[in-house]
């Protein structure tokens, strides 16, 4: 993967996703994007109305990332999980741009479980599996106890 072009692309709700994001495209050296949505996801109700919004696998009204997502060698795409889903934000950003995603490498940040579901979710509608995973848990997170884990999907994600 050396010398190919990658972006880096996510939603995050609360930062902790924007946080990994920042570090994956450093370590990588990539391009970063973030996904926006139309509403506020903010505080308490923001939550639950997201966890509400993952179970029904609803969708989004977000604006599209600026970078042209198929002038990338590789993907990495990087989503909260809500309520074992990935977040609607995602959902609807690889809806519109899923006939034109070079490989794909995904991570995510959650509670304490659903990753694997997410992950399942993202490769079929996507259309594609994923060369490398990352799940950090909020845990991982506060504690800043996820550097080792995030370089080694990095590494993984340059060797494949």
């Amino acid at each position: 993967m050396v010398g190919l072009k990658s972006l880096v692309v996510y939603y995050s709700r609360s930062g902790n996703t924007r946080k990994v994001a920042e570090e994956v495209a450093n370590l990588l050296g990539a391009e970063i994007d973030e996904i926006e949505e139309d509403k506020s996801r903010g505080g308490p109700l923001g939550f639950i109305f997201s966890c509400l919004d993952g179970v029904l696998k609803k969708e989004a009204r977000i604006r599209m990332p600026e970078a042209n997502h198929s002038q990338y060698d590789l993907l990495v795409l990087g989503t909260p999980v809500w309520a074992g889903s990935m977040s609607t934000p995602m959902r609807s950003y690889l809806k519109l741009a899923c006939k034109s995603l070079p490989r794909v490498a995904f991570f995510c940040t959650h509670g304490g479980s659903g990753a694997s579901k997410a992950f399942l979710e993202m490769s079929k509608v996507c259309g594609s599996d994923p060369i490398a995973t990352l799940a950090l848990t909020e845990k991982e997170l506060a504690q800043q106890r996820y550097g080792g884990k995030v370089k080694s999907y990095v590494e993984e994600i340059i060797n494949s």
